[in-house]
């Protein structure tokens, strides 16, 4: 269990104190000085002369501010701020560094990760990578998303079996790891991975699959990059059918839209457009509707 504290106006962090409750997590108001053992300082700023208080109690803290200062977030990473976010930054962005912040902690004074260690998640939760560590895809689908301010998710990839993905260093990128679907997945320090038979084949084709991500949302229009981004998913996720190539992952209007930059409702309408002039197709499954490429041919990324 971490124990966190809440400096400053506590009314203004409660759905930040209920994620933390649902963690399981101790969460404590702070008083103005003297704070207590702790594994982490929540500020809430209204005002820059907090700061010199907060630099010297001793724990590491993040800075939620509210104050209007353009200097503010230079005064608070001089203090020792490890973070420092807008007032109106949603309270899952700021639970969400914590517990990246929290877990590196834990692993930084844990014992070295000396061998592969296996790991089950279930479909929506959070993966934690530690900075040396290397992961594989052995069962199920793992999504990376970047988590912009205002709380939205842009979807950079998705990845399954035999797929390796690395950490992203803790940054302003706020690139997370969910699992897409329960999986099982493999952990391994690099030293170990990269003796691995056919380690470097697996990182050229995860290289591959990330420039040719970048290169189709980068195409000028909107019906070229949701074909180009199907058209990966099918390279990974593809099963031919009397139809086309069916893409058995699941995948939303609304991811699809993260993913190529566009509303949902953009997406939705370009969609219909696509399906009318023959170039997609939808499949009623089991499992739910499946996209299907009609005229599809494999790329090369791995």
């Amino acid at each position: 269990m971490k124990h966190i504290l809440i400096s400053g106006d506590w009314q203004l962090c409660m759905d930040l104190i209920g994620l933390i409750h649902q963690a399981g997590d101790l969460v404590s108001l702070a008083p103005r000085s003297n704070f207590p053992a702790a594994d982490l300082l929540v500020a809430r700023l209204t005002e820059p002369d907090d700061i010199s208080t907060l630099s010297q109690g001793g724990l590491p803290w993040i800075a939620w501010s509210c104050a209007n200062e353009d200097d503010l977030a230079t005064q608070c990473y001089q203090a020792g701020a490890q973070a420092v976010f807008p007032g109106a930054t949603p309270a899952a962005v700021i639970f969400g560094f914590m517990q990246r912040f929290l877990e590196k902690q834990r692993e930084e004074t844990a014992e070295p990760l000396e061998k592969a260690i296996q790991r089950n998640y279930q479909k929506g939760d959070t993966i934690l990578l530690g900075a040396d560590s290397v992961l594989e895809v052995q069962e199920g689908i793992i999504a990376q998303t970047m988590v912009h301010q205002d709380g939205a998710e842009v979807l950079l990839g998705l990845f399954g079996p035999h797929h390796l993905v690395v950490p992203h260093p803790e940054d302003t990128c706020y690139i997370q790891l969910i699992a897409h679907t329960n999986a099982k997945i493999m952990i391994q320090p690099w030293p170990s991975a990269v003796l691995e038979p056919g380690f470097a084949d697996q990182l050229r084709s995860r290289l591959q699959q990330m420039e040719a991500w970048a290169a189709m949302q980068a195409r000028p229009h909107l019906d070229q990059r949701v074909l180009g981004i199907l058209s990966l998913l099918a390279e990974q996720f593809g099963e031919a059918g009397p139809d086309g190539e069916i893409i058995t992952v699941r995948i939303t209007h609304m991811q699809l839209a993260s993913a190529v930059g566009a509303t949902r409702t953009t997406i939705t309408r370009t969609l219909g457009d696509l399906k009318n002039q023959g170039r997609l197709a939808m499949l009623q499954t089991a499992d739910g509707e499946r996209f299907c490429l009609p005229a599809w041919e494999p790329g090369h990324h791995g």
